[in-house]
C-alpha cells in the first residue's frame, strides 16, 4: 500500500471515530461496523440523526479545536486535538489541517 493510501485510511478512521463519539454511539455496540438489531432507523439512518451545521461546531466534542482554527491558532488547535483524542503529533496536525480545509 502506498504511503498516501495509508494516510488516507488513517484519516478516514479518525473521522469515523470522531463521528461515533459525536453521535454518542458506544463502539462496543457496533459489531463489525453494523448497528445492532433493533436499533431504531428511518430512511436507512439512525432515528433522529442530524449532521451538525457549521454554527453548532462549537458544541461538538472538538468545539475548542474548531474555535482555535477559526481564530487562526493552528498550534493551539493541534495541541487541543491531541489532548482530546490522544492522537500523535503527526495525526493531530493532519486532522487539524483537514478540519481547517472543511470550514
Amino acid at each position: 500500500m502506498h504511503n498516501y493510501e495509508t494516510e488516507r485510511i488513517a484519516r478516514l478512521e479518525r473521522k469515523v471515530d470522531y463521528l461515533i463519539k459525536y453521535l454518542g454511539i458506544n463502539p462496543a455496540h457496533i459489531a463489525d461496523g453494523v448497528m445492532p438489531a433493533g436499533f431504531p432507523t428511518g430512511d436507512g439512518m439512525p432515528a433522529g440523526l442530524d449532521v451538525a451545521p457549521a454554527d453548532e461546531l462549537a458544541d461538538s466534542a472538538l468545539g475548542p479545536v474548531y474555535d482555535a482554527i477559526s481564530r487562526r491558532k493552528t498550534l493551539d488547535a493541534i495541541k487541543l486535538y491531541r489532548q482530546l483524542t490522544g492522537a500523535s503529533l503527526t495525526e493531530a496536525k493532519s486532522a487539524v489541517e483537514s478540519m481547517a480545509r472543511d470550514l
